[in-house]
C-alpha cells in the first residue's frame, strides 16, 4: 500500500503548499506502483502548478493509458493544452470528459473558456450555465458566465451572476 499512501501524502502536500515535496511523493507512488492512474493526474497537476506544461501533458496522457475513462484527467489534459495555447485539443479533451462524465462542472466551465476564447459566446455561455447548475457554489464559473453575458451585452442578466460569485 505504499504506492496509495506516497500518493496521498503528495495529495497532502500540495494542498499544503508543499509542491516540490508532493512532486517528490508523486514520483515515489509511480516508483511503487508504475502505470497508478491517480499518482500520474496528481504529478500531472502538481507539475502544471509549477508550470511545466510538457511535463504536465505526459503525465496526464499517462494516467490515460492506465485509464482512458479517467474524466479528471481529461478535463487537466484539456487544462494544460490550453495553457499551452491548443484551445481545439483542449475542447476535445474537455468534451470526453463530459462524456464519461456529464456531471463534471469543471469540465464544462473551462469548455465554456475555450469557447469564449473562440469567440463562441453562446455556447460559452450554454456550458457556463451547465457548471453552474451542477455546482452552485461554484464562484468560478459564475463569475465566467457573467463576463459572458457582458461580453454579448447582456449586463443586466449578468450582475446577479457576478453576485453569487462574491
Amino acid at each position: 500500500h505504499s504506492a496509495e499512501a506516497h500518493n496521498g501524502l503528495g495529495t497532502a502536500l500540495g494542498h499544503a503548499g508543499n509542491v516540490s515535496e508532493s512532486i517528490e511523493q508523486f514520483h515515489l507512488a509511480l516508483d511503487d506502483r508504475p502505470g497508478y492512474a491517480e499518482a500520474h493526474n496528481n504529478l500531472g497537476s502538481a507539475l502544471l502548478a509549477e508550470h511545466q506544461l510538457p511535463e504536465a501533458v505526459h503525465e496526464f496522457k499517462s494516467a490515460l493509458e492506465a485509464n482512458p475513462d479517467f474524466a479528471q484527467a481529461h478535463n487537466n489534459l484539456g487544462y494544460a493544452y490550453a495553457a499551452q495555447g491548443k484551445i481545439d485539443e483542449a475542447m476535445e479533451e474537455y468534451r470526453k470528459a463530459i462524456a464519461i462524465n456529464p456531471g463534471h462542472a469543471p469540465a464544462y466551465n473551462n469548455l465554456g473558456l475555450a469557447l469564449a476564447t473562440k469567440g463562441d459566446l453562446d455556447n460559452a455561455i450554454a456550458n457556463f450555465s451547465k457548471a453552474v447548475e451542477l455546482e452552485p457554489a461554484n464562484a468560478q464559473a459564475e463569475e465566467n458566465l457573467g463576463h459572458a453575458l457582458m461580453t454579448k451585452g447582456s449586463v443586466d442578466e449578468a450582475i446577479p451572476h457576478f453576485n453569487k460569485a462574491l
